[in-house]
């Protein structure tokens, strides 16, 4: 009886140590050390997730302690109850048993550090008190159709870094315009991921920056592999990975892929994707499996795109937007076909078989772009 009261009373010291400890970190005591990243990184979306990832693990490798502030905006209690009811099943489910939901709260749990304190807009500003500099990147955070001032870090009073900040559209309405410039005037360095986006905030709001490689091409080929989960079946297939929700795919993808070889993948097109064996659990570490063993990888996501080079996978790259379409997002794929001489790869419906992609010199190319993307955070986060 004695010996069983130690033992909860030790439990019981242990628990409100470790307790005091994360209250401490995660209201300020630390602060003089830590970074606070604002980013997309709780969205069921795969290159959101690891791009947050990548880029959080760059910055731990250069020596500083982060964590992404848990900032939401969303007020929809549909979105609150799915994200706990997901919570909660991913505590007691298996990766290859758990939904699509389950294995990105699992995979957030497990790979990102974020704060306990939840953050909105109305106490966005005490997140002053917890970090000693701010950063903010990628995906499309200041996109004028998405625009939240807190993306753009209008809350921090402390040193202001953009890595790889996508306004993603090539323009930016007028009366934003004033907007842009206020906000991003105090920054400590500017950084985006589109030239197009460098060309905007120089020729309307009179804002110098320099273009960054997305952080998911921060991390090599090796650190992908490590926290990949391969697939279970080990027969040859093709990947699919398409985000258009009005997609029409089949014909051009069915023509070009040989005869025999499975068609898996994950589509936004329901009515568009009874000729492939949908994957209905992939998290992002499984998305990352499905990308490194696939044959050959179709896809209209940019994400998809970078990832089939990482793992040096003949790539197919659909245009997702109509290029007259307000909201058009193709630049970046033109770019990224641009910079790694891969624009043959980009589908239309005339298209046709060509040579194969030149690995060794997209390798050379992902090889700068690491030590581009590291200098410039590792400038920037010098005090």
């Amino acid at each position: 009886m004695v010996l069983h009261f130690n033992y909860m009373f030790t439990r019981m010291i242990v628990c409100l140590w470790k307790f005091t400890v994360r209250k401490m970190i995660g209201y300020g005591f630390m602060k003089s050390k830590k970074i606070g990243c604002l980013a997309w990184h709780n969205v069921y979306n795969f290159g959101s997730e690891l791009q947050a990832y990548a880029l959080q693990e760059t910055i731990s490798s250069l020596g500083y302690n982060s964590e992404f502030i848990s900032y939401n905006n969303e007020n929809s209690v549909f979105s609150k109850l799915y994200q706990f009811f997901c919570e909660i099943r991913a505590i007691f489910t298996l990766c290859d048993k758990g939904s699509h939901g389950e294995n990105f709260i699992r995979f957030r749990r497990e790979y990102l550090k974020c704060s306990r304190k939840k953050y909105n807009t109305n106490n966005i500003d005490s997140a002053n008190d917890v970090y000693s500099k701010f950063i903010c990147g990628s995906d499309q955070i200041w996109a004028p159709n998405v625009f939240d001032p807190t993306y753009f870090l209008s809350f921090a009073k402390k040193k202001k870094i953009s890595y790889a900040a996508s306004i993603g559209l090539n323009e930016i309405p007028c009366d934003l315009l004033p907007h842009y410039r206020e906000l991003l005037s105090d920054f400590y360095a500017v950084s985006v991921r589109e030239n197009e986006g460098k060309n905007l905030l120089k020729s309307y709001c009179n804002i110098d920056s320099v273009v960054m490689p997305d952080p998911t091409m921060l991390l090599n080929r090796k650190q992908w592999e490590e926290i990949t989960i391969n697939p279970r079946f080990k027969k040859p297939y093709v990947f699919c990975y398409f985000l258009n929700k009005q997609h029409k795919y089949k014909n051009i993808v069915t023509k070009m892929v040989q005869q025999g070889i499975e068609i898996v993948g994950v589509s936004a097109s329901k009515d568009d994707a009874s000729w492939m064996k949908i994957i209905e659990n992939a998290g992002p570490r499984e998305f990352l499996g499905y990308v490194k063993n696939a044959d050959m990888v179709f896809t209209d996501s940019f994400h998809g795109s970078i990832f089939s080079l990482i793992f040096h996978k003949q790539l197919w790259i659909f245009e997702r937007f109509a290029n007259e379409d307000p909201l058009c997002q193709n630049s970046r794929i033109y770019q990224l076909a641009r910079e790694f001489s891969i624009a043959d790869r980009i589908l239309t419906k005339e298209a046709k078989p060509l040579n194969l992609i030149d690995f060794d010199s997209v390798q050379l190319k992902l090889d700068e772009n690491i030590v581009k993307g590291r200098t410039f955070l590792k400038q920037s986060l010098e005090d």
